[in-house]
């Protein structure tokens, strides 16, 4: 072995309660909210304690169109902290600030959005092919490897005991601004997720009794990646010898994926060697949304020649594909929208945007009237 990169790394060592992943969690919405100037990290924290305390009292359900048609979800504490989690996605604190403000005052709609695209999003995920994830082989190998408050050896009753009692030493404080029980929920791989592990003597750190290669190594992080956020890597780096250490601004998992990361772990594969520095001001941060209106007198006017009723239905659709538009980034959802309006202040319409960049392309008709504009926006 001549080198070795890992992009978006995490220790065997990790965390069994994933106090490190939500400690990255409330680091990224910080650093988000301080380089964009457009919220307080300290203050979205606290709204979000806020808010999950309410909703572990008195969860809400709704209805959500996914792929397959309606789905009934439930917007619980459980459903915050998963959507505060992001999965390593930078574009979820983008949103965050917004949807927490306005489910406080008891508009839950652009939380409920977050909360289906994230199920939507898991949905994808588990349908993919074993042949490309193996969830399985990552269930096998999280529980083997990594460290657990119980012994995979032990019966199912001696573990669940020793998981209590190792809990039960934790600081509630730790797991702020959630319960505990609503964090392990988020979709992290946390100690209870192997409590019904069959019994496997075995289990334990593949690096026990072994030497990690001498060998030149380069370990990148994020500093938007809450999946295997800074935290981790640093540790990560710790366990070989003589590591680079190397944090890409404005990424998240993983970061290898953005053009400064790229080049950083090619210049590394070539030369052993790179500036770990080099990457401290890449990118950009994801831009914080205003509220969203609730109203469709409240719209921004939209700058087309028609009467007002129409100018007034065109800015309710590009509002809806704004919106649309950010499920499709973290969903990955199609970029083409077809939209059907009827409301009050809005006449019945049936339309399709198209956008590329900052201009959107509207065609089809409203109140009976067709239409076909081009809008710019900035981004």
């Amino acid at each position: 072995m001549r080198s070795i990169v890992l992009s978006g790394a995490y220790p065997i060592s990790s965390d069994p309660w994933g106090r490190d992943l939500l400690r990255g969690a409330r680091r990224v919405i910080g650093v988000v909210c301080k380089r964009t100037r457009r919220c307080s990290g300290p203050r979205l924290l606290i709204q979000i304690e806020a808010l999950a305390k309410r909703l572990r009292r008195d969860p809400v359900t709704f209805t959500a169109q996914g792929p397959d048609g309606p789905v009934r979800l439930t917007l619980g504490e459980r459903e915050v902290a998963e959507v505060v989690y992001g999965r390593g996605d930078p574009a979820v604190y983008g949103l965050l600030p917004a949807a927490i403000g306005a489910a406080l005052d008891h508009d839950y709609a652009p939380l409920k959005r977050l909360a289906a695209t994230s199920r939507i999003f898991q949905a994808a995920v588990l349908s993919v092919p074993p042949s490309r994830v193996s969830w399985a082989d990552i269930a096998a190998v999280t529980c083997h490897d990594y460290p657990k408050p119980f012994d995979l050896a032990a019966s199912p009753a001696t573990r669940q005991a020793d998981h209590d009692r190792a809990l039960a030493a934790i600081d509630p404080a730790d797991f702020r601004p959630f319960s505990a029980g609503a964090w392990f929920q988020s979709g992290i791989w946390a100690a209870p997720v192997c409590l019904g592990w069959p019994a496997d003597a075995t289990a334990g750190s593949p690096l026990s009794g072994t030497t990690m290669p001498d060998v030149p190594v380069l370990v990148q992080s994020g500093d938007l990646d809450t999946n295997t956020p800074v935290e981790q890597g640093r540790q990560a780096a710790a366990q070989f010898a003589h590591p680079t250490f190397a944090v890409v601004a404005n990424a998240g998992h993983t970061p290898d994926q953005q053009p400064c990361g790229a080049a950083m772990a090619i210049d590394f594969l070539k030369h052993l060697r790179t500036n770990p520095h080099r990457c401290v001001h890449a990118g950009r941060p994801p831009a914080v949304v205003g509220r969203p209106a609730r109203r469709a007198a409240n719209l921004a006017p939209v700058k087309v020649r028609a009467p007002a009723s129409v100018r007034r239905t065109v800015a309710v659709a590009l509002a809806t594909v704004a919106d649309a538009r950010v499920a499709a980034s973290i969903a990955r959802l199609p970029g083409r929208t077809r939209l059907r309006l009827r409301g009050r202040g809005v006449l019945r319409s049936r339309l399709t945007l198209r956008s590329v960049g900052a201009t959107t392309w509207i065609a089809g008709t409203v109140g009976g009237r067709r239409v076909a504009a081009r809008v710019w926006s900035p981004q």
